[in-house]
Protein backbone atom coordinates (compact mmCIF):
# COMPACT_ATOMS: atom_id res chain seq x y z
CA UNK A 1 0.00 0.00 0.00
CA UNK A 2 3.21 2.11 0.63
CA UNK A 3 4.30 1.80 -2.58
CA UNK A 4 1.10 2.56 -4.15
CA UNK A 5 0.96 5.96 -2.01
CA UNK A 6 4.15 6.94 -2.50
CA UNK A 7 4.00 6.59 -6.78
CA UNK A 8 0.33 8.49 -6.46
CA UNK A 9 2.17 11.22 -4.59
CA UNK A 10 4.69 12.03 -6.90
CA UNK A 11 2.22 14.39 -8.93
CA UNK A 12 0.89 17.28 -7.20
CA UNK A 13 -2.94 16.74 -9.28
CA UNK A 14 -3.52 13.96 -7.33
CA UNK A 15 -3.99 14.17 -3.31
CA UNK A 16 -4.00 11.08 -1.61
CA UNK A 17 -6.02 10.69 1.76
CA UNK A 18 -6.15 7.01 3.26
CA UNK A 19 -9.47 5.47 3.78
CA UNK A 20 -9.72 4.90 7.23
CA UNK A 21 -13.05 1.76 9.14
CA UNK A 22 -14.97 5.09 10.28
CA UNK A 23 -15.29 6.94 6.68
CA UNK A 24 -17.99 3.76 5.90
CA UNK A 25 -21.22 4.54 7.25
CA UNK A 26 -24.57 3.53 6.37
CA UNK A 27 -25.54 6.18 4.14
CA UNK A 28 -28.60 3.48 2.49
CA UNK A 29 -30.26 3.36 6.02
CA UNK A 30 -29.71 6.88 6.98
CA UNK A 31 -30.84 8.48 3.91
CA UNK A 32 -34.42 6.34 4.01
CA UNK A 33 -35.16 8.07 6.86
CA UNK A 34 -35.59 11.45 4.93
CA UNK A 35 -35.94 10.67 1.40
CA UNK A 36 -38.06 8.21 -0.86
CA UNK A 37 -37.06 5.42 -2.91
CA UNK A 38 -36.61 5.99 -6.32
CA UNK A 39 -36.14 2.64 -7.14
CA UNK A 40 -37.64 1.33 -10.25
CA UNK A 41 -38.45 5.39 -11.09
CA UNK A 42 -34.93 6.15 -12.77
CA UNK A 43 -34.23 3.52 -15.97
CA UNK A 44 -31.10 3.23 -17.23
CA UNK A 45 -30.22 6.58 -19.51
CA UNK A 46 -32.91 8.40 -17.20
CA UNK A 47 -32.39 11.98 -17.33
CA UNK A 48 -33.11 13.62 -14.40
CA UNK A 49 -32.21 17.36 -12.49
CA UNK A 50 -32.98 18.28 -9.09
CA UNK A 51 -31.64 21.80 -8.00
CA UNK A 52 -32.51 24.68 -4.73
CA UNK A 53 -35.16 25.24 -7.34
CA UNK A 54 -37.30 22.34 -7.20
CA UNK A 55 -39.12 23.17 -4.50
CA UNK A 56 -42.67 23.13 -4.36
CA UNK A 57 -44.27 26.84 -4.25
CA UNK A 58 -44.90 26.00 -0.44
CA UNK A 59 -41.13 24.70 0.43
CA UNK A 60 -42.34 21.44 1.77
CA UNK A 61 -41.67 19.16 -1.05
CA UNK A 62 -38.53 18.40 -3.43
CA UNK A 63 -39.96 17.83 -6.64
CA UNK A 64 -37.37 15.70 -9.31
CA UNK A 65 -38.19 15.91 -12.70
CA UNK A 66 -37.46 12.50 -14.25
CA UNK A 67 -37.81 12.00 -18.05
CA UNK A 68 -36.53 9.07 -20.50
CA UNK A 69 -34.83 11.60 -23.16
CA UNK A 70 -34.54 15.11 -24.18
CA UNK A 71 -36.63 13.81 -26.96
CA UNK A 72 -40.55 16.42 -27.09
CA UNK A 73 -42.45 12.70 -26.91
CA UNK A 74 -40.90 11.69 -23.35
CA UNK A 75 -43.31 13.43 -20.93
CA UNK A 76 -41.49 14.34 -17.65
CA UNK A 77 -42.66 12.60 -14.23
CA UNK A 78 -42.53 14.38 -11.48
CA UNK A 79 -40.79 12.14 -7.86
CA UNK A 80 -41.07 13.65 -4.90
CA UNK A 81 -38.06 13.17 -2.83
CA UNK A 82 -39.07 14.27 0.38
CA UNK A 83 -40.51 11.28 2.67
CA UNK A 84 -44.03 12.30 4.26
CA UNK A 85 -43.30 11.15 7.58
CA UNK A 86 -39.37 11.53 7.76
CA UNK A 87 -37.34 11.53 10.63
CA UNK A 88 -38.09 14.09 13.17
CA UNK A 89 -41.67 15.27 11.45
CA UNK A 90 -43.50 14.43 14.41
CA UNK A 91 -41.60 17.21 16.39
CA UNK A 92 -43.79 19.84 14.30
CA UNK A 93 -46.99 21.06 13.83
CA UNK A 94 -46.55 22.26 10.38
CA UNK A 95 -44.99 20.31 7.46
CA UNK A 96 -42.88 23.52 6.33
CA UNK A 97 -41.41 24.26 10.12
CA UNK A 98 -40.44 20.37 9.81
CA UNK A 99 -38.86 20.90 6.48
CA UNK A 100 -37.18 23.80 7.42
CA UNK A 101 -35.63 22.54 10.58
CA UNK A 102 -34.81 19.40 8.02
CA UNK A 103 -31.32 20.02 8.58
CA UNK A 104 -31.31 20.18 12.04
CA UNK A 105 -32.75 17.25 12.41
CA UNK A 106 -30.30 15.03 10.40
CA UNK A 107 -27.65 16.50 11.69
CA UNK A 108 -28.99 14.54 15.15
CA UNK A 109 -29.29 11.47 13.95
CA UNK A 110 -26.75 8.98 14.06
CA UNK A 111 -25.19 6.87 11.29
CA UNK A 112 -24.71 3.52 11.63
CA UNK A 113 -21.33 2.24 10.59
CA UNK A 114 -20.21 -0.22 8.07
CA UNK A 115 -18.67 -3.18 9.35
CA UNK A 116 -16.37 -4.68 6.63
CA UNK A 117 -17.28 -8.25 5.78
CA UNK A 118 -14.14 -10.17 5.96
CA UNK A 119 -12.85 -12.43 3.68
CA UNK A 120 -14.62 -15.11 1.65
CA UNK A 121 -13.70 -17.81 3.67
CA UNK A 122 -13.59 -20.14 0.61
CA UNK A 123 -10.79 -17.46 -0.44
CA UNK A 124 -9.02 -17.73 2.84
CA UNK A 125 -8.67 -21.76 2.31
CA UNK A 126 -7.77 -21.56 -1.08
CA UNK A 127 -5.11 -18.49 -0.20
CA UNK A 128 -3.91 -20.69 2.97
CA UNK A 129 -3.63 -24.06 0.90
CA UNK A 130 -2.20 -22.48 -2.53
CA UNK A 131 -0.45 -19.39 -2.15
CA UNK A 132 1.51 -18.67 1.47
CA UNK A 133 3.96 -19.89 0.18
CA UNK A 134 4.40 -17.34 -2.36
CA UNK A 135 3.69 -14.48 -0.04
CA UNK A 136 6.55 -12.62 0.57
CA UNK A 137 7.70 -13.13 4.58
CA UNK A 138 7.15 -9.24 5.47
CA UNK A 139 3.61 -9.35 4.15
CA UNK A 140 2.78 -12.58 5.61
CA UNK A 141 1.42 -10.78 8.99
CA UNK A 142 -1.27 -9.19 7.00
CA UNK A 143 -4.74 -9.77 7.93
CA UNK A 144 -5.68 -11.38 4.80
CA UNK A 145 -3.08 -14.04 4.70
CA UNK A 146 -4.04 -15.25 8.13
CA UNK A 147 -5.16 -19.19 8.42
CA UNK A 148 -8.39 -19.77 8.58
CA UNK A 149 -10.18 -20.93 11.75
CA UNK A 150 -11.73 -24.30 12.24
CA UNK A 151 -15.14 -22.81 11.75
CA UNK A 152 -14.32 -21.37 8.69
CA UNK A 153 -12.49 -24.78 7.56
CA UNK A 154 -15.94 -26.91 8.73
CA UNK A 155 -17.94 -24.28 6.60
CA UNK A 156 -15.58 -24.86 3.30
CA UNK A 157 -15.50 -28.51 3.59
CA UNK A 158 -19.57 -28.86 4.11
CA UNK A 159 -19.95 -26.51 1.32
CA UNK A 160 -17.60 -29.03 -0.97
CA UNK A 161 -19.39 -31.99 -0.03
CA UNK A 162 -22.34 -30.54 -0.56
CA UNK A 163 -21.69 -29.73 -3.91
CA UNK A 164 -19.98 -32.89 -4.49
CA UNK A 165 -23.98 -34.26 -3.49
CA UNK A 166 -24.58 -32.10 -6.36
CA UNK A 167 -22.77 -33.02 -8.77
CA UNK A 168 -23.28 -37.20 -8.33
CA UNK A 169 -27.11 -36.18 -8.11
CA UNK A 170 -27.14 -34.79 -11.78
CA UNK A 171 -25.48 -37.46 -13.34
Amino acid sequence: MQDLYDALSVSENISVHPASESDFRDWDDYLSKFYSSMTGKIKNNHIFSCTINNFNPEGTQLVMKLRKSDRDCDKEIDHFAIKRRFEGRHEFKSLKDAVAHRPNVMRKVSQAMLHPPGINPYKKVELNEKYKEFVPLDLQDDVLYQPPTEKEKKIVKEEKGERGNLKKNKK
